[in-house]
């Protein structure tokens, strides 16, 4: 079964189910688009995420299906590309949050926070 997704002008609590979202090594190691590096580990700057289209510095509430944890993370960065299925890349830090470091992919849902 092939999932597709689309985000179209998405807006305070918007709602997605079964997005895929990985632990992604090129946001944890390299300088983000939005102006600091993400390779910072303490919670105020590592929990972070990369999208295609929601502006930077959007706010999202990312819950694991698998285990029921959650994380704030701070869109900071483009990616993941459209042919991988994925719609998350997140940080070291926040995929440690959610229990899927080891795993690296995982189902998640995600919300637009205020």
């Amino acid at each position: 079964m092939q999932m597709r997704f689309w985000t179209v002008a998405m807006s305070v609590g918007s709602l997605l189910f079964g997005a895929q979202a990985c632990y992604a090594y090129k946001i944890h190691y390299s300088a983000a688009n939005y102006g600091f590096a993400t390779f910072y580990d303490p919670p105020a700057y590592g929990l972070t995420a990369a999208h295609r289209t929601l502006p930077f510095g959007t706010h999202l509430r990312v819950t694991n299906f698998a285990n029921g944890r959650s994380v704030i993370v701070r869109i900071a960065d483009r990616g993941p590309e459209a042919w991988t299925g994925r719609v998350l890349d997140l940080s070291r830090s926040a995929a440690r949050v959610l229990g899927m470091e080891r795993a690296g992919v995982a189902k998640v849902k995600y919300i637009v926070e205020p």
